[in-house]
């Protein structure tokens, strides 16, 4: 829901708590069940309903941890999904940088701005 304000990130939501995913060759693809399709559960407030990706191409994964457990410098690490590797990056979601941190992710797959 953070990503989702921010209008400099383009993010769009796909799915609230569960995805179904499909691989098609060497790429993963995520959408959400029907059932709950365009939904997203703000606590405090309830089911809102909002404009949503039918499906979106599944790039990196975050791990989301505690900030102490989020290293300064990590490793390069990966997930494996149903035969596909993906990067794989700690992230403190609750940290006020988190969404920056996760807009610089994205941006790096397309740029290649990571040193490592």
């Amino acid at each position: 829901m953070r990503l989702l304000g921010r209008t400099y990130l383009d993010a769009r939501l796909v799915a609230d708590d569960q995805i179904q995913l499909s691989r098609r060759g060497t790429e993963l693809w995520a959408r959400a069940p029907a059932s709950i399709a365009g939904l997203l559960e703000v606590r405090g407030v309830g089911i809102v309903r909002l404009d949503a990706l039918e499906e979106a191409r599944l790039r990196l994964i975050l791990d989301l941890s505690d900030a102490a457990d989020v290293p300064r410098m990590p490793e390069a690490a990966t997930c494996t999904i149903d035969g596909v590797d993906l990067p794989l990056y700690p992230c403190a979601p609750f940290d006020a940088s988190a969404p920056d941190k996760v807009a610089l992710l994205v941006r790096a797959l397309d740029e290649d701005i990571l040193r490592s």
